[in-house]
């Protein structure tokens, strides 16, 4: 296996696990699950770099995609939580 792919596997791992830490914490946790997802979100959006920061190209678009890639994993934990309830409620 090369390094790429190691490297690969251990953030998807590391993405899995992180993901199952936070759907348990918003089952147990209602707020958490309305409000943690939000500020991490505008704080990767609005509070990432300083304003001497913000001209650069490459930061904009490094921040973008943090913020897509946030939104993504934490509409994965939504439907993991999503699917507990419904198997709880079974």
């Amino acid at each position: 296996m090369d390094d790429k792919t190691r490297i690969y596997a251990l953030l998807s791992a590391q993405q899995f696990l992180i993901g199952q830490l936070y759907a348990r914490l918003f089952l147990a946790d209602a707020d958490a699950r309305q409000n943690v997802p939000k500020a991490l979100i505008d704080a990767a959006q609005y509070r990432s770099h300083t304003k001497a920061q913000a001209d650069d190209e490459a930061l904009i678009e490094m921040q973008a995609q943090i913020v897509l890639d946030l939104q993504h994993f934490f509409a994965d934990v939504e439907n993991r939580v999503q699917e507990s309830l419904g198997r709880r409620n079974r």
